[in-house]
C-alpha cells in the first residue's frame, strides 16, 4: 500500500472529521468516492456544481407555451433545446456529464422536475402509467400557468445568461420561503 505525506493542518482536519474511521475511508467519504462494478467512481456530485432545480422547472413550464398537452419525449426535447439556448450545460458541466448508467444527468434532473410539477399539481398526466419514464402525455394545469407567470425574471436572466444574478435570485427566493415556514 502506498504512503502519502500530508501537512499537520490537513492531518488535524482529517482527524476531526474521521468519525472514528480510517483516513482512507474518511477521504473516500468526503470526496464521494466508492466502488461500482469493481471500479472506483465518484458517487455524488456537489450541489453547488449543478444547475439550480428551478431552471428545469421553468424549462418544462415554458415548454408548454407551444401546446398545453405534450408527450414526455416532446417536453424533454424542448427542455434540451432550452438548456442549449441558455448555455446551462456549459455553465454547469456536471449536468451534462453521464451518470453511472450512461444517461446524461440533465435527463434525470428533468424527470425529477417533472415529478415535482406533478406533485404540486402544476402538470397532470394524461393516461395510465405508473412512472414518468414510461412516457405518456402531460397537460399543464391552471396552477402551472399561474406559476409560469411568476418566472418572468428567471426567463430574462436565462436569456441573458446572467448566472450570477440567477443564483442570487434563487438563493433569495429560497431564503424567503424558509423564513415563511418558520
Amino acid at each position: 500500500m502506498p504512503n502519502i505525506r500530508i501537512d499537520e493542518e490537513l492531518n488535524e482536519y482529517l482527524r476531526e472529521h474521521s468519525r472514528g474511521e480510517s483516513y482512507n475511508n474518511t477521504l473516500k467519504r468526503m470526496l464521494g468516492i466508492g466502488k461500482l462494478r469493481g471500479q472506483t467512481v465518484r458517487k455524488q456530485v456537489a450541489r453547488a456544481s449543478l444547475a439550480p432545480a428551478e431552471i428545469y422547472t421553468w424549462a418544462i413550464l415554458r415548454a408548454f407555451r407551444a401546446k398545453t398537452e405534450q408527450s414526455r419525449a416532446d417536453l424533454q426535447e424542448r427542455v434540451d433545446t432550452s438548456l442549449k439556448t441558455w448555455e446551462v450545460l456549459e455553465n454547469y458541466p456536471e449536468d451534462a456529464s453521464n451518470m453511472k448508467h450512461g444517461q446524461p444527468r440533465w435527463k434525470a434532473r428533468f424527470g425529477t422536475a417533472l415529478s415535482h410539477l406533478k406533485k404540486y399539481e402544476m402538470v397532470e398526466s394524461i393516461g395510465n402509467y405508473r412512472h414518468n419514464y414510461q412516457g405518456g402525455t402531460y397537460h399543464i394545469t391552471q396552477k402551472g400557468i399561474e406559476e409560469a407567470l411568476r418566472y418572468t425574471r428567471l426567463d430574462s436572466l436565462l436569456r441573458r445568461r446572467d448566472y450570477e444574478r440567477l443564483d442570487t435570485l434563487i438563493a433569495n427566493k429560497l431564503e424567503r420561503e424558509s423564513n415563511n415556514q418558520d
